[in-house]
């Protein structure tokens, strides 16, 4: 009963649970596997697993087989794997030495999933910052240069009215005296504005 659980829960996971031999032969491939790689069980089992994997990655992936037959494991690794069509996804795998009775290593769990919807969002979040920044880039040379435009209007604005200010203060009435005042605070706020 406990060994039909277990075959259960290898039968219905999501990602790929497959085991080779330390030479890299497939011994056994689940649903998932057949899901993600796109062959049955009985096109890849003996079949060695070097057909899953791009031809640029197979010396990476004999690397692996020879530390897995000497003990060590490795999780979370990334990498690529190809599908049965030879289109090529991101994958990550986990990998562990099995022993037999004997204490022999002789095959390799191995648990593969499929990375490549992450990665794509991932590829498109780091477009979106790409341009993100690029408009902020622009934006700041927008600022600068708008901000550059107004404070050169705004300096001959201050100035005239300052210098009426103090040429005609005592010849206008009070009334325009105000006036004038207005307009130099409203420079002045302007100016700190733009700022």
């Amino acid at each position: 009963p406990q060994l039909a659980l277990l075959a259960s829960i290898v039968e219905s996971s999501d990602d790929a649970i497959l085991s080779v031999t330390v030479e890299g032969i497939v011994a056994t491939w689940n649903a998932a596997a057949e899901r993600i790689y796109g062959y049955k069980a009985e096109e890849i089992i003996g079949r060695h697993i070097f057909l899953t994997t791009p031809p640029d990655r197979v010396d990476g992936l004999r690397s692996l087989l020879e530390k897995l037959k000497w003990g060590q494991r490795f999780q979370n690794f990334e990498t690529l794997g190809l599908r049965k069509d030879g289109k090529p996804f991101f994958a990550s795998l986990t990998l562990s030495p099995m022993k037999d009775p004997d204490g022999e290593i002789r095959l390799i769990s191995s648990i593969v999933r499929d990375t490549t919807p992450r990665k794509m969002s991932e590829a498109k979040l780091q477009i979106l910052a790409g341009e993100m920044e690029q408009r902020n880039r622009e934006l700041q040379q927008f600022v600068y240069v708008a901000s550059h435009d107004l404070r050169e209007p705004l300096r001959t604005m201050a100035s005239y009215t300052q210098l009426l200010a103090r040429r005609y203060k005592d010849r206008l009435d009070e009334n325009a005296n105000d006036f004038i005042g207005y307009v130099v605070n409203a420079a002045a706020r302007m100016q700190a504005l733009i700022d």
